[in-house]
């Protein structure tokens, strides 16, 4: 289970229909593109946002998880709600303390996560 908030389905909704006459079927990729490609497009808006760097790039995929992390943890946001939308595996003892519907995780999730998680000048675009 994931979550995604109003601004992300209305990025991926605008992304689907943006693909005119290619209907999706269950088995097709999202995004058809290779690991590297989106190596390489983080590359450019590391480059773009922080100019040079050494070694790893600090804009990587794997950095969108630990903003992610970072931003719901400064905002007080339950560590084992965090720990659980990053699909991590939780101690069977804390995950049966937060057992929720699918409807109480959705609701969750946009009172307590999406408000941070959606850039101030994206929340009028939804």
């Amino acid at each position: 289970m994931t979550s995604l908030g109003e601004w992300a389905v209305h990025l991926l909704k605008r992304y689907i229909n943006s693909r005119r006459n290619k209907r999706l079927r269950p088995s097709d990729r999202l995004y058809p593109v290779t690991a590297r490609a989106i190596e390489n497009q983080f590359a450019k808006a590391a480059k773009q946002f922080i100019g040079s760097y050494r070694g790893i790039n600090p804009c990587r995929p794997h950095s969108l998880r630990a903003a992610f992390h970072t931003i719901l943890r400064d905002h007080k946001v339950d560590p084992l709600y965090v720990e659980f939308w990053m699909g991590h595996k939780l101690p069977e003892h804390n995950a049966v303390y937060i057992s929720k519907s699918k409807e109480g995780w959705r609701k969750t999730y946009k009172e307590q996560a999406e408000p941070w998680l959606t850039p101030p000048n994206f929340r009028k675009e939804v």
